[in-house]
């Protein structure tokens, strides 16, 4: 009787074939042989484990794809003649509101944004009102920092915009703090010139509005 099981067309030792073949051999020990095929079971396992980690660390998340797409996109940068812009229902929390502020590329070409976008408030008479602008986390969302977003046709980019209804010194403490705002001016990163929209907002804090940096908005 052979101390070796083979099957068809293979060589490979089992595992029961090691441990009649250890038993016959003087000196070999039966619970060293099967430790030594268990080890390696393990370590075949162990191996398969290690590679299935680096293939899911390695691979990127759809919003670093999307990163990285835009790191290498050729597009050019978006103007304001080529922008549509559209607000969010008006949300509300312990005192501060927030509107999202969407960009939309409504030229037939791939565009890019990066950085902030600027604001102004105007009365219903296309009169400018006071209004300052702090660039970074609102009451409502944290800052993704400037980066650059690229916009395929009728793809939007989106900016949280908040400000306080609480009045500040010195503005009226009933009533509205501050003339409402009926249209919203919003200017695109390195332009000039601004898009107008209706607002219908008063903001306190004698104007001042918060505003994060543009990122890419999800579909619709």
């Amino acid at each position: 009787m052979t101390a070796e099981r083979r099957t068809r067309g293979s060589s490979r030792r089992t595992p029961m074939a090691t441990t009649i073949e250890c038993a016959s051999v003087p000196g070999c020990s039966l619970r060293g042989a099967v430790r030594s095929v268990s080890c390696s079971v393990v370590r075949r396992l162990i191996l398969a484990l290690a590679a299935v980690a680096t293939v899911m660390v390695l691979r990127p998340s759809a919003s670093d794809a999307a990163r990285l797409q835009d790191l290498t996109s050729p597009a050019s940068r978006c103007k304001t003649s080529q922008l549509a812009v559209s607000l969010s229902r008006v949300g509300v929390g312990a005192g501060n509101l927030d509107v999202s502020v969407y960009l939309r590329n409504r030229s037939t070409v791939a565009r890019f944004l990066f950085g902030y976008a600027g604001f102004g408030l105007e009365n219903d008479l296309h009169h400018s009102q006071r209004s300052r602008v702090y660039w970074g986390s609102t009451y409502f969302q944290a800052d993704p920092g400037p980066h650059r977003v690229v916009l395929r046709p009728n793809a939007r980019a989106v900016t949280n915009l908040a400000w306080t209804d609480n009045p500040w010194p010195g503005e009226r403490q009933k009533g509205n703090c501050e003339p409402p705002s009926a249209w919203l001016e919003v200017t695109p990163p390195d332009e000039r010139r601004h898009l107008l929209v209706r607002f219908g907002a008063s903001v306190c804090g004698h104007g001042q509005l918060a505003s994060t940096a543009l990122s890419r908005a999800m579909s619709r």
